[in-house]
């Protein structure tokens, strides 16, 4: 028996000394001064297993006896050396306690093996004696079903049992038993198998390093490493029966089996021996791609064969489940197998016995490499890594039409470049990019003439996906006017790492441009990013976790700038342990921040979010956590005062918003949830009052802009009451949530209501709407709706007043409808649209409409009415 002890660390006791040594000048005094740390010492730990055993019999208080590993010492665990125990027979059991020991001071984890399996005789006794795993108090009662691990033929080379050891001297205590089954009959006379037992350890997740990091020791057992995990080992003889040899004879080891037909035994073998072992060297002919698959590989032999057949043997081997891509090679070429994922056996036959190599899909995880799609030769290989994978495609994108802005024709482009001119980089594993111009293959411009580069899409193909970042990022450039499409950018499923050699990651259009396109989509940002593109910028970052790996001061996780028009939608992400949080400064550009998480900022007088300048801020639906040390939002200094909605944000911050002034006429803030009132203004040495009430009820109609001189007052009401009050007033209005108003709207002015998709609603008996002399008046873009219910009080003809819906009482009124619905009682006495003989007309225009309901009444041959592409559905006309 022997012990195998795997040791990760694999020195101890190292020192290491550092002292700090001053050089003073022979004949000039200055002044010094010195501070010294001494005494540094690096221990390596100590992994030490240890296994212990003792006999069933024994009471729970007796010791155990510590397996050195020399058999001389040991003696063997399975081996009854009494007088009666030497022999089996059906029903016999034997086992022992084993006890295993962290010895060490390191976290470790174990398994304990069963290998080496060697068999005699005319049967593999190994197959009828079971193994179970009990407790060290059980009895013979628990050798059951439940407790069965296997036969020691299907143990061979495989794990029996395992577990983890945490702490230095912590232990663990089970009996491992074999019992030879009741059935076994004399086909196993006078059998027998030798095997050893083998206890592996390695380095389990459980410490932290410096970092606080406990998983840099995850893949301590390798990923694959053959020696860790479960691989067939040993040797199975037979010797010949009195009756002869079986057709076939089947030979298993490990739970391996060979049949051998009987055609194919040498005349004079009294003995077959098959011997399977595992080995590093491939088979000949092998060719495996490293990043993606992985190998097992043995030698399999039988000896007692006669040389001249050419019988074929029928091989069942288990390599494991839920393999995919399994490929198996014998003797310089691929073999025909089956493989069945369900049980992890792999069955073919073979004329002759030399090193089999199964050759198989790794799991993505635990790839390392590149792919790229769309570009004609290379679909479906994996590079070992992006530089590669470069270094390949590169010239062949030159040879087309160069690396700067050649052109080629449509159709020697559409040969090269098979998605539409959309090259999409899948990248495995952590991966390095030293070239600016890496995935575009060096290319400068998208044009080509006819085509064009479209989109160049950068994802992560499994877990451990990344780029570490040691240049910016550069698109390729067109200067060839809006209507050539500038090829978009988009990274997704990513680490962003940043390298060291930068002071943020850049990801930037190319030289030359008109909108960049640019998409971060589920990635983790470890470091900082900034965007300057002084042109048309769409920039989406979705579903990111930024993260302040490097500890910056002064820092943003992201850094938006420019001075052109463009969309910015910074929307679920995390932004965690920044000075200052993201900043967004480009003048004619709209942003729109939601549902993100911000924590951890620590400069007090900035904030998580800075607001620097726009042509509009959208704020909601964020969550600034009480981790956050600073103000949860900034106005800058320079803000440009743009349209700027904050609103239904869940602020927990030390300090709220400062940077408010009384003149950001154009700033709302509604309905946020604040821990503080308080704000930390820029430069201040104390808090104070926040100018702006963040908690306040959203407004329901506001006045946007003016028509005509109507002064400079912006309205924001929360109630349709109040309404009344000012769209007499005339101007533009923006409806921002569903309203029913309770008095009638008169207009005496130029007026455009943007119903903005939401609904105005009707809740009296009266007109809901009369018009003033030469007023125009504009509903657009919603619905408009008077229910059955706002009839009520109308009781004759003569209360015309309150009979109309929309009622001219002076002349020369219009009324126009743009995309509006409307919906109105299915009675013509309460018709939507009236004009008066002494009004002087009424004029209706409706353009993409649908009215539901009576349209409108002319008793006096007073209204005109247009219909433009409207749906009339039960509306009618009845004139004078």
């Amino acid at each position: 028996m022997k012990r195998k002890t795997r040791r990760a660390l694999l020195m101890s006791g190292v020192s290491i000394l550092l002292s700090v040594a001053l050089l003073v000048g022979a004949t000039l005094a200055w002044f010094t001064d010195s501070v010294t740390n001494t005494g540094n010492t690096i221990q390596a730990g100590n992994l030490d297993v240890e296994l212990y055993h003792r006999a069933l019999s024994e009471t729970n208080d007796a010791p155990y006896t510590e397996i050195s590993g020399d058999p001389a010492v040991d003696g063997t665990l399975f081996y009854d050396t009494t007088a009666d125990g030497q022999l089996w027979e059906p029903g016999y059991a034997y086992g022992r306690d084993l006890k295993v020991v962290n010895n060490g001071n390191l976290a470790l984890k174990w398994q304990l093996y069963f290998t080496d399996l060697t068999s005699t005789g005319a049967a593999q006794i190994a197959d009828v004696l079971d193994v179970y795993v009990i407790g060290v108090d059980d009895t013979e009662n628990a050798l059951t079903q439940a407790n069965r691990i296997g036969t020691l033929s299907e143990l061979a080379g495989g794990l029996v049992t395992g577990s983890e050891l945490l702490n230095a001297k912590e232990s663990t205590a089970f009996s491992v038993v074999l019992k030879m089954r009741d059935d076994a009959g004399n086909l196993y006379k006078g059998c027998s198998v030798s095997f050893n037992v083998e206890l592996r350890a390695t380095q389990a997740v459980y410490e932290e390093d410096g970092f606080g990091n406990s998983q840099y020791d995850a893949l301590a057992d390798g990923s694959p490493d053959q020696s860790w995990g479960s691989l067939i080992s040993g040797t199975a003889v037979l010797e010949k029966p009195a009756e002869g040899w079986q057709d076939p004879t089947t030979l298993t080891v490990g739970g391996a089996s060979v049949l051998v037909p009987a055609a194919a035994i040498a005349a004079d073998a009294e003995q077959l021996r098959l011997t399977i072992m595992p080995t590093d060297e491939l088979a000949e002919g092998v060719t495996v791609n490293t990043a993606t698959q992985g190998t097992i590989s043995y030698e399999i032999s039988v000896t007692g064969i006669d040389p001249s057949s050419s019988q074929k043997f029928t091989v069942n081997l288990p390599i494991g489940k839920d393999l995919t891509g399994v490929v198996l090679y014998h003797a310089g070429e691929q073999l025909a197998a089956s493989y069945d994922a369900g049980t992890g056996y792999l069955t073919f036959e073979t004329e002759s016995f030399s090193p089999f190599t199964i050759v198989y899909d790794k799991n993505p995880d635990s790839y390392t490499g590149a792919s790229v799609s769309g570009i004609a030769g290379f679909e479906g290989k994996i590079f070992s890594s992006v530089q590669e994978a470069y270094d390949a495609i590169s010239p062949v994108v030159a040879e087309l039409a160069g690396l700067e802005q050649g052109t080629a024709s449509a159709d020697a482009f559409d040969a090269l470049f098979t998605n539409n001119g959309v090259i999409t980089w899948t990248i495995y594993g952590k991966q390095t990019v030293d070239n600016e111009l890496l995935f575009s293959f060096g290319r400068k411009a998208s044009y080509y003439g006819e085509r064009n580069i479209t989109a160049v899409n950068v994802q992560g193909g499994n877990e451990t996906a990344g780029l570490v970042l040691n240049v910016p990022v550069r698109n390729l450039y067109n200067w060839w006017g809006p209507n050539v499409p500038t090829a978009s950018m988009s990274f997704s499923n990513l680490v962003l790492e940043q390298g060291s050699s930068l002071a943020q990651m850049t990801f930037t259009g190319g030289t030359y441009g008109y909108t960049y396109k640019l998409t971060l989509d589920n990635c983790v940002v470890d470091g900082k990013i900034y965007i300057y593109w002084n042109n048309g910028l769409d920039l989406t970052v979705n579903d990111c976790e930024f993260n302040n790996t490097l500890g910056d001061s002064g820092s943003y996780a992201l850094f938006v700038q420019g001075d052109s028009t463009g969309t910015v939608k910074f929307t679920n992400n995390i932004v965690d342990g920044y000075t200052r949080g993201v900043n967004f400064q480009r003048n004619q550009t709209e942003f729109f921040i939601d549902g993100n998480t911000f924590r951890n900022n620590s400069e007090v007088d900035r904030a998580a979010l800075q607001l620097t300048s726009a042509s509009k801020f959208t704020v909601t639906n964020n969550v600034f956590e009480d981790t956050i040390r600073s103000n949860a939002i900034w106005l800058w200094d320079g803000f440009n005062n743009p349209e700027t909605v904050i609103a239904n944000n869940t602020i927990g911050s030390a300090y709220s918003l400062s940077g408010y002034k009384t003149e950001y006429s154009n700033v709302t803030a509604y309905e946020n949830t604040v821990a503080s009132t308080l704000c930390w203004e820029k430069g201040a040495s104390a808090p104070s009052e926040c100018l702006l009430d963040l908690t306040g009820k959203k407004p329901v109609f506001t006045q946007v802009s003016e028509i005509g001189d109507l002064g400079e007052e912006t309205v924001n009401t929360s109630t349709g009451t109040p309404l009344t009050e000012y769209v007499c007033r005339g101007g533009m209005f923006q409806l921002t949530d569903n309203i029913t108003v309770q008095n009638a709207l008169y207009f005496t002015a130029d007026t455009v209501i943007d119903l903005n998709g939401y609904t105005i609603t009707k809740d009296f008996g009266g007109s809901l709407c009369a018009l003033g002399e030469n007023v125009t008046v504009t509903f657009k873009n919603g619905s408009v709706n008077v229910p059955e219910t706002a009839k009520q009080g109308v009781t004759n003809y003569g209360d015309f007043w309150y009979q109309r819906n929309f009622y001219a009482y002076d002349q020369n009124v219009t009324l126009n409808f743009s995309n509006v619905s409307i919906t109105l009682p299915q009675n013509k006495d309460f018709a939507a649209f009236k004009g008066y003989s002494r009004a002087g007309g009424l004029s209706v225009t409706i353009n993409g409409a649908s009215v539901t309901g009576a349209l409108f009444e002319d008793l006096d041959d007073e209204v005109q009415l247009t219909c433009n592409n409207c749906l009339l559905n039960g509306a009618a006309y009845t004139g004078a």
